[in-house]
């Protein structure tokens, strides 16, 4: 005596699941135990191995959301842009009563009369000592004022990408069943509707060929 079992098909024309008992030995057609149509299709299952042949859009979407989340190629170093400015002895007397400033980078004194940078913080450098120092670090080496912001903008997006990765990379096929099955069983219906319309744009000319030799 063949074992019953229970699965679980998709009925098409109530557009919902049905669970039916089927026995290897029984040769009477399944129906849909609501509307009593045979348009029925066995669903698959969350813990099958279907092949991807049998949901070839479930590898599209997989790629496209690693696409998605994967961190953008590494961008060029925005060195922030201080522009020169000539070293006058009200410049050199707003920052230091006795008129020496000293540049924090090479610890020399900045000379009046020569050519300087001064950051938004005010620290005064020289242009040759402060320029590499920006294109590493984009910081006041005093203060560490910050002169690029969207260098730790770029670096919180980065990590939450990488996190999104790692998490993505973890969830397996069963994981996608709910979006593999339903993908699969809206091309089946449209299938199944472009096959049905095609039978009766074949069976229309017959019966109009019956009715006239009827006539």
């Amino acid at each position: 005596m063949a074992e019953a079992e229970a699965k679980t098909y998709w009925c098409h024309e109530c557009d919902m699941s049905v669970a039916l008992t089927t026995s290897s030995s029984s040769s009477s057609p399944l129906l849909c135990p609501h509307c009593h149509t045979h348009f029925l299709e066995l669903m698959d299952s969350p813990f099958s191995s279907q092949n991807d042949a049998e949901s070839p859009l479930f590898d599209v979407v997989f790629q496209d959301a690693l696409a998605l989340l994967s961190p953008s190629p590494p961008q060029p170093s925005k060195t922030p842009h201080v522009p020169s400015t000539p070293v006058t002895l009200s410049l050199l007397s707003d920052l230091d009563p006795n008129g020496v400033v000293l540049c924090a980078v090479c610890k020399d004194q900045i000379a009046l009369h020569s050519q300087a940078k001064q950051l938004p913080c005010k620290h005064l450098y020289h242009a040759d000592c402060i320029t590499p120092w920006l294109e590493i670090h984009a910081t006041c080496p005093l203060c560490r004022f910050r002169l690029v912001e969207e260098a730790r903008v770029d670096g919180v997006v980065t990590e939450i990408r990488t996190e999104l990765i790692a998490r993505l990379t973890e969830l397996t096929e069963d994981d996608f069943y709910g979006l593999r099955t339903t993908l699969n069983h809206i091309a089946s219906r449209h299938a199944l509707i472009e096959e049905n319309e095609n039978r009766a744009s074949i069976s229309e000319p017959r019966a109009g060929g019956d009715a006239d030799s009827a006539c």
